[in-house]
C-alpha cells in the first residue's frame, strides 16, 4: 500500500487539438482530488493558452521533487516517460489515450476512478528490468531501454550478419533483416510482432529474437537476464541501425555492443485490481472463441 504520493508530475508526447479536453478533464480531476501539479513544459506549452492558472513546469526531472510521473499518451509516451525519469527512484503510471497499450495501464475514461484508488493508497510497485548497452563508438541515443535493443540494416540491400556471443561463448551468427534482444518487460512489444514469446514481466529473461531470418532453423531464444550479450555485424554496407526502445541511431557496422541487465529499474505503480493475465486477454483478444 502506497500513500502520501501528493505530488504528481504530468507528461506526453501527444500534443494533437483532439486531445486537449481530455488534458483539460484529467487537470481538473487530478486537482479536485487534491494533487500538487507539475506540468512537463512541452505539455505546458501545448495547453497554456486553455488553461485557467498556472502551474509549476519542469524539463528535467532534476528541476522537480514529485511522488509520481503520470503519462498521457500510448505505449510510446510511457516509454518516453521512463526515459524522463532516468535512473531516478520515481514511479510511473501511464493513462491509455493511444491504441492497444500495455505500458498505460490506465484507461483515459477510467482516469478519476484510478486517482481515487491512487490517493487512497490502493496501488503497488512492480520493478521492471531495463536493458543497458555498451559500446565502443559514441552513441546519441539512450544506453537503456525497458522494451527492447534492435539492429537492423540500414537501407534495402542484402540482409546482414549478425554475431552473437552469450556470456563470451559463441552462439549463432544470424542472417536476418535484424535482431531484438528483448526484456520481459518488451516481450509484448516489437518481438511479439517478430514471432517471439511472451514472458511474465517479472521473469528473470531476455529474448532474442531474429526479424526475417534466413534460415528457417532459427527461432526466438529465451536465456537468464544475468548473461551477458555480445553483438559484431557482417554486412557490405558500412553502416547498420540500432535502436534502445523508440530512440534509434545510424552506426558503423565496425560498432562492438554488449547488453546485459543495469543495475537500475523501473517502478511502475500499478492499480491493486491490476491482472496481467486479464490484459493479455483484452489487448490481444484471447479468448474470443463461441465455446468460451
Amino acid at each position: 500500500m502506497l500513500i502520501n504520493m501528493k505530488k504528481l508530475g504530468l507528461f506526453s508526447n501527444k500534443l494533437k487539438q483532439e486531445y486537449i479536453q481530455e488534458y483539460l478533464r484529467a487537470i481538473s480531476w487530478i486537482e479536485n482530488i487534491g494533487f500538487q501539479i507539475y506540468l512537463h513544459e512541452r505539455l505546458n506549452n501545448y495547453l497554456k493558452k486553455f488553461l485557467t492558472k498556472k502551474y509549476e513546469t519542469y524539463n528535467s526531472i532534476e528541476e522537480v521533487d514529485i511522488d509520481l510521473l503520470l503519462t498521457f499518451g500510448g505505449d510510446g509516451a510511457f516509454i518516453e516517460g521512463v526515459h524522463v525519469i532516468s535512473n531516478h527512484d520515481v514511479p510511473i503510471i501511464g493513462v491509455n489515450i493511444g491504441r492497444l497499450g500495455f505500458l498505460a495501464s490506465i484507461n483515459i475514461n477510467s482516469l478519476e476512478d484510478a486517482l481515487y484508488k491512487i490517493s487512497n493508497g490502493e496501488t503497488y510497485i512492480e520493478k521492471r528490468t531495463l536493458l543497458e548497452l555498451i559500446s565502443d563508438k559514441k552513441l546519441n541515443i539512450p544506453h537503456y531501454a525497458i522494451n527492447e535493443f534492435t539492429v537492423f540494416k540500414s537501407d534495402f540491400s542484402s540482409m546482414i550478419g549478425i554475431e552473437v556471443n552469450i556470456n563470451e561463448r559463441y552462439f549463432n551468427t544470424f542472417w536476418a533483416d535484424g535482431l531484438i534482444i528483448a526484456t520481459p518487460t518488451g516481450s509484448t512489444a516489437y518481438s511479439l510482432s517478430a514471432g517471439g514469446p511472451i514472458i511474465y514481466p517479472q521473469s528473470s529473461d531476455f529474448i532474442i529474437t531474429p526479424v526475417a531470418c534466413h534460415n528457417l532453423n532459427v527461432r526466438p531464444f529465451v536465456l537468464p537476464d544475468d548473461y551477458k550479450i555480445t553483438i559484431k555485424i557482417h554486412s557490405r554496407s558500412d553502416t547498420c541501425m540500432i535502436s534502445m526502445d523508440n530512440y534509434s541511431q545510424v552506426v558503423s557496422t565496425d560498432i562492438n555492443i554488449t547488453l546485459k541487465k543495469s543495475q537500475h529499474k523501473v517502478k511502475l505503480l500499478l492499480l491493486r485490481d491490476y491482472d496481467f493475465f486479464n490484459a493479455l486477454r483484452t489487448k490481444l483478444n484471447w479468448g474470443i472463441d463461441r465455446r468460451n
